[in-house]
């Protein structure tokens, strides 16, 4: 069976402005967009920006345009790095991503928003994948840099921090 469907990419500076209307509405939009290691000159501000009122303006978008379904790209990060996070953490758990972790507390945010259009929306399918963490020999992010220090301290006990 083969595939007759086109895919068409379309990148677009989500935040700040509403995404342009597309010549012909597509059926699925993939949303990746997020900030994950911010550059030397990013703020918060940036991160709230690209990452939160960027994918509100994705989703409002897919909703005036009566796009089918709508995939979102987020990360375990929503759930928070919290002591009482159970072990392991389950697809039902609620996401409470951590204010002070600008990419965490985003994430959780960016979440939220299908969610809420979910009930109100329901001809707009919804999928959303935490992707998780790319480690290997070349890559550096924010997640290696926690291996290549030593911990200040461990209880005994402990697990690892993620």
């Amino acid at each position: 069976m083969g595939c007759s469907q086109s895919v068409t990419r379309c990148s677009t500076p989500t935040s700040g402005r509403a995404p342009p209307s597309p010549r012909n509405s597509p059926e699925v939009v993939v949303h990746l967009a997020s900030v994950v290691t911010p550059g030397r000159d990013s703020d918060r501000a940036r991160g709230d920006a690209v990452d939160v009122d960027g994918s509100r303006n994705v989703v409002d978008a897919c909703l005036a345009h009566g796009v089918r379904r709508i995939v979102v790209s987020a990360s375990g990060a929503a759930y928070g790095y919290h002591a009482d996070n159970p072990v392991p953490l389950r697809e039902d758990d609620p996401p409470r991503g951590n204010p002070e972790f600008a990419y965490s507390h985003h994430t959780r945010l960016v979440e939220e928003l299908p969610a809420a259009a979910r009930d109100a929306h329901p001809e707009l399918e919804q999928v959303v994948l935490r992707i998780g963490t790319i480690l290997g020999e070349r890559v550096d992010n924010q997640i290696t840099a926690l291996g290549r220090r030593a911990p200040a301290f461990r209880r005994a006990g402990d697990g690892p921090p993620f």
